[in-house]
């Protein structure tokens, strides 16, 4: 039935309920390289109502101006990866020096009302597994 709560989608989003409160703490105590490097992509078949469930999970999760688009952002790539899919986590700054953090699958990038590449410079990008991807010059 269309809709219904899975038990892989229930242990999903418990899964975000912990990195929603565990990841204000941890994104001031451990640095981002390490934390991008918990994600470990499972090779499962993807699903995708699983990914739309847990886009649609973290947006209700981190809503809101105050919340940090970092917190966001790990817990979706590392979940999206967990998921059989092949997240980017992509962080970037402005101008102004504003950073931003957003996820990109299948070229997409995720919970973004415009591009984020047409506002910020992108400063580093990682894989799925957690790796940085080093940009062709």
């Amino acid at each position: 039935m269309p809709g219904e709560l899975t038990p892989r989608a229930l242990g999903l989003g418990v899964r975000l309920i912990v990195w929603r409160l565990v990841l204000p703490v941890l994104r001031r105590a451990v640095r981002l390289e390490r934390l991008v490097g918990v994600a470990r992509p499972r090779t499962c078949q993807r699903d995708p109502s699983v990914e739309r469930f847990a886009a649609r999970a973290a947006g209700r999760l981190w809503r809101g101006s105050g919340t940090p688009c970092l917190e966001r952002s790990l817990a979706l790539h590392r979940e999206l990866g967990r998921a059989g899919a092949r997240p980017q986590l992509v962080v970037g700054l402005d101008e102004s020096h504003r950073g931003h953090a957003w996820v990109v699958v299948d070229g997409v990038a995720l919970l973004e009302q415009d591009p984020p590449e047409s506002r910020f410079t992108i400063l580093v990008r990682y894989d799925a597994a957690g790796n940085r991807i080093v940009e062709a010059a």
